[in-house]
């Protein structure tokens, strides 16, 4: 006969009352959270009354502005530009801003901002070098890199070759001119720079530009047009500059209107009519 089984003791698992609101349920996280937030407004208020009292402090007033790197425009015209003040507080200065109003002008290629604590600020630019002054009808400024940066009176750079030939259609619709003949003027250009060159950059007045012949170079001295055609340029200025040493030794002879030395095997000279 079978034992008799003790009888199992029913087990009841606690439930959440149903009906209990969700703020007593979860009271210890939201307790948390709610000081949790209110702890970063209190540190938030600290910081931005901080930084107000920063701002507002005489001590941190732009006595300063030095500016570095100009060589055509003033000191006082990059400060202009820059927005920057005497007076202002150097954290109230926004560098991104005052860098982008400088590279508004035609003139600048790049520029800097720096806070020098307590009271000094340090702009630094580069502008653009004119290498030469293009016409296109208007005339516009070129830098080394053959660039037409800024549109200005030939006056303003009247140093500087002024280069003709060229009309507005030549002009892509990225703002640049392309083709052999520009680059041929560019290298005689980057020529020019070069101290002991025959033609300096001071030394050309204008290069006119055939677009079948060539170049032809108008310089001061004693020879008014030196025809270049294209290419070959080392060995032309050697030629060219012999016949100066040679013109040199020989004061008497009259000038030249012109020299051609786009045929490598024979030169031409044209005399000035007396």
């Amino acid at each position: 006969m079978l034992g008799n089984k003790p009888k199992s003791k029913n087990v009841y698992k606690k439930t959440p009352a149903k009906g209990k609101p969700f703020i007593f349920r979860h009271f210890g996280f939201l307790l948390k959270s709610f000081f949790t937030l209110g702890f970063f407004i209190i540190i938030s208020f600290f910081f931005i009354s901080v930084y107000n009292l920063i701002a507002q402090w005489n001590y941190l007033n732009v006595k300063t502005i030095s500016v570095n790197g100009n060589s055509q425009l003033s000191e006082e015209q990059i400060i202009k530009y820059s927005k920057l003040d005497i007076g202002e507080n150097i954290f109230s200065i926004n560098l991104s801003a005052a860098k982008q109003s400088l590279l508004l002008h035609p003139k600048i290629v790049s520029a800097e901002i720096i806070r020098n604590f307590p009271a000094d600020v340090t702009v630094n630019v580069k502008e653009h070098r004119p290498i030469a002054i293009l016409d296109l009808g208007r005339t516009f400024a070129i830098n080394h890199s053959g660039d037409i940066f800024i549109e200005t009176s030939s006056s303003e750079f009247n140093r500087l070759p002024l280069i003709v030939g060229f009309q507005p259609s030549d002009i892509d619709p990225a703002g640049e001119i392309n083709g052999i003949p520009f680059n041929e003027v560019i290298k005689i250009l980057h020529l020019g720079l070069k101290s002991d060159n025959i033609l300096s950059i001071n030394s050309i007045k204008r290069i006119d530009v055939d677009k079948q012949t060539g170049l032809t170079v108008n310089a001061h001295g004693r020879i008014k047009s030196i025809k270049l055609g294209y290419g070959n340029y080392p060995i032309k200025y050697e030629r060219l500059k012999s016949i100066f040493v040679f013109l040199k030794e020989r004061p008497d002879l009259k000038d030249f209107i012109s020299i051609d030395l786009r045929n490598l095997n024979r030169i031409v000279l044209k005399p000035s009519r007396i």
